[in-house]
């Protein structure tokens, strides 16, 4: 253990010291590097709390709740609004409580720590070809514990949703020190935490009352939108009043603290493909996304224009965007997957109809190249074609010297990302029919 301390409570610094088994940290360097977050925000914590196991967490807010310190349990730090910041006791799990406690790959679900980086969960469960559905772009340095506390997404939505669709229980520790488990409950369950005194008992009996009297309202005025990150989730009281677990998620770490949680694990997709469009307009490409939503997509990424000018004068960026043709106002990097790799290889290929009508109708088709890339690597082969299957319209500019909207495809037998196939030399070309001309059907 280690522990340092200034004046300022320094008496909760001694207890702490006495009382916990991971380190405690009270010194101006630790409050200062604990001050700040990905957000614009600096609060300079009271202290710092990196437990070991349960005990300690227990031991730390009945502690602070005696000295009256707030408390904020905190993940990675990726928070961009200042969530992991605050004048309080700040209590950092990734040091010791970040393993995979338990996985069962037949029901495909894992219990983890609140510290458990998001990549490696996936890196552990991936030989089972099992995955973490919600993918965030904090993904290799943000931690279960914060994905739950953030309700936390990726580009893999689409598919996988938020992370409140993956929770299946919570073990958690309230604001008195009280130490349960959040899951769905049956009937006498229920009854049994309804009769419960204390704190645990007027929160199950404070959802029912909500459930029973603002219905209405928070029916009426709650956004019916696919993520929401503010405010609680009152709306999945009225769904299950008896599953507080669905209510803790996205709160923040404000309503109680994680110390464990079991998440569903989702069935790894054997190949992937990925079909990039270039455009010439933003408000296009976002329009464009309307339309490719009703197609079998699996994640959607938007890239404008500043992130590809800045990602070209960056040294280590630069390298990797060689998949980026000409000087597009946007891209969208569109993935499908399949059992066979020729299914997500003919999806990202075929032809489809969008606002502005049939591709082949509104521009007309440049000669297409097709360059192989080697099977040992993740892009196997790319196919490019001028496609306005978006529903565009944009002429090709004069000085283009080549088709200004592409579409390129290229699979692959893991998920891939925006970068991946710009890091493979293409071998020589070889004429192709148009991607988006062929109405190609998968097998």
């Amino acid at each position: 253990m280690t522990t340092t301390q200034v004046p300022a409570h320094q008496e909760l610094a001694r207890e702490l010291q006495d009382r916990i088994s991971g380190d405690v940290r009270f010194d101006q360097y630790s409050r200062l590097f604990y001050s700040t977050d990905a957000s614009l925000y600096e609060m300079e914590p009271v202290g710092v709390v990196l437990p070991r196991d349960e005990e300690d967490v227990i031991s730390a807010i009945k502690m602070a709740g005696e000295h009256g310190v707030p408390l904020l349990p905190r993940g990675g730090g990726t928070s961009l609004a200042g969530q992991t910041v605050n004048h309080a006791l700040v209590m950092d799990f990734s040091k010791y409580m970040s393993d995979l406690v338990e996985l069962n790959v037949e029901e495909h679900w894992a219990w983890v720590q609140p510290g458990i980086i998001q990549n490696r969960l996936r890196t552990l469960v991936a030989p089972h070809g099992l995955n973490f559905g919600p993918d965030p772009a904090t993904s290799n340095r943000g931690t279960i514990g914060g994905a739950i506390g953030n309700n936390s997404c990726g580009s893999h939505s689409v598919v996988y949703g938020k992370t409140l669709d993956h929770v299946m229980e919570l073990e958690v520790v309230l604001a008195d020190g009280t130490f349960t488990t959040l899951k769905s409950l049956t009937p006498d369950q229920l009854e049994v935490k309804l009769s419960l005194p204390g704190l645990e008992g007027d929160i199950y009996r404070g959802a029912f009352r909500i459930a029973r009297e603002q219905r209405d309202e928070i029916d009426r005025r709650f956004p019916k939108i696919s993520r929401r990150v503010s405010g609680y989730n009152l709306d999945e009281v009225l769904r299950d009043p008896a599953n507080l677990a669905r209510l803790a998620v996205g709160s923040e770490g404000t309503l109680l603290t994680v110390t464990r949680a079991k998440m569903n694990l989702v069935t790894r997709p054997k190949n992937t493909a990925l079909a990039v469009l270039h455009f010439h307009d933003l408000i296009e490409s976002m329009s464009a996304t309307v339309e490719l939503l009703k197609e079998p997509v699996t994640a959607i990424e938007l890239m404008d224009k500043t992130i590809v000018e800045q990602g070209r004068i960056h040294p280590g960026f630069a390298r990797r965007l060689a998949f980026v043709e000409g000087d597009p106002a946007a891209l969208l990097v569109v993935e499908v997957a399949g059992e066979s790799p020729r299914r997500p290889r003919a999806r990202s290929g075929a032809s489809w109809t969008g606002p502005g009508g049939p591709a082949s109708a509104t521009t007309p088709s440049p000669s297409p190249t097709r360059r192989s890339r080697p099977t040992s690597g993740p892009c196997e082969r790319t196919a490019w074609a001028s496609s306005p299957a978006c529903g565009g319209s944009a002429s090709p500019s004069p000085s283009s010297r080549t088709p200004p909207w592409r579409r390129r495809s290229s699979p692959s037998t893991s998920v891939a990302s925006k970068s991946s196939c710009g890091r493979t030399a293409p071998p020589p070309p070889t004429t192709a029919t148009p991607a988006w001309a062929a109405s190609t059907s998968a097998p």
